[in-house]
């Protein structure tokens, strides 16, 4: 078995063990509440999807509140990312008794997703970044045994590895512009031959990132200055409309949900409540 498919399950596998959030929380939950209206519904509305405690006391449920509906509070993809998952699933899900305990079949299948996608989706993306770095290492050291040392580190000795056990979007966001970074740094090092075709994927990749999570933007301008450094043609034309596809399509949605194609999930979630604590209440410096 070739290195890097060993380093791939290893990592995956790993992750996969040490899963949290197995109940879900607010971000996943309103992430992927919106995979599973999109998939029922055609709708990405999921006020009947979301928890009741969210519509009494919104704050901090991270969803978007908007002309009495509640959509999800990310950005589009990563609901959409996760609907093979839930096709997938949903004939199962729909075996489960209509109520199980205090836990509603919608809720129980809302955390049987979260694992789901944390599994298949998170986790492997994961470990196809730690895989990139290891190649990309290879490129600066031909010293395999550092190389694995500095892959195994990024994977399990960084913050990188609390993302990835939990359904994360600045995860998939990472993986969309390390893949992109990856590629560009090919062609400037002649690895791999530029194309018409390659320019294209390559910004779409980066673009895509903006889908997942709205700062990733200015990852997108830094790569396509990186690109700049190299290759200065006509053909960056291809690279200008494959960043172009993803940014319009967010725009279209946002339009269509919000009647603004430049407004964000983001404006529309309902601010935290503050509730002093009791030391904050009931206790008073003494007077000298």
């Amino acid at each position: 078995m070739k290195t890097e498919l060993k380093i791939f399950f290893t990592i995956w596998i790993i992750y996969i063990f040490f899963l949290t959030n197995y109940g879900g929380d607010h971000m996943a939950d309103s992430m992927l509440e919106g995979t599973m209206a999109f998939v029922d519904t055609g709708s990405f509305e999921i006020t009947n999807y979301t928890k009741e405690q969210c519509k009494i006391v919104p704050s901090g449920c991270n969803n978007a509140f908007y002309n009495g509906k509640i959509y999800p509070g990310f950005p589009p993809g990563n609901s959409i990312i996760a609907t093979p998952v839930y096709l997938l699933a949903k004939p199962f899900f729909n075996l489960l008794p209509e109520q199980i305990g205090e836990y509603s079949r919608l809720r129980i299948s809302a955390i049987l997703l979260n694992i789901l996608a944390t599994i298949f989706i998170i986790s492997i993306l994961s470990a196809l970044i730690a895989v990139l770095v290891y190649k990309f290492l290879g490129h600066i050291t031909k010293n395999k045994k550092n190389r694995l040392f500095i892959t195994f580190v990024f994977a399990f000795g960084t913050l990188f590895f609390l993302y990835s056990t939990e359904y994360y979007a600045k995860t998939i966001a990472t993986f969309f512009l390390f893949s992109s970074f990856y590629l560009l740094f090919l062609m400037k090092n002649k690895k791999i031959k530029k194309s018409k075709k390659l320019l294209f994927l390559t910004a779409l990749l980066s673009s895509l990132a903006v889908t997942f999570e709205y700062s990733s933007i200015l990852i997108v301008g830094l790569l396509f200055l990186y690109l700049l450094s190299f290759f200065r043609n006509k053909e960056i034309i291809y690279y200008l409309t494959g960043l172009m596809i993803p940014i319009i399509l967010l725009l279209s949605y946002h339009y269509f949900i919000f009647d603004n194609a430049f407004s964000s999930t983001y404006q529309y979630h309902k601010p935290t409540t503050y509730y002093p604590i009791v030391a904050e209440k009931d206790i008073s410096l003494p007077t000298i």
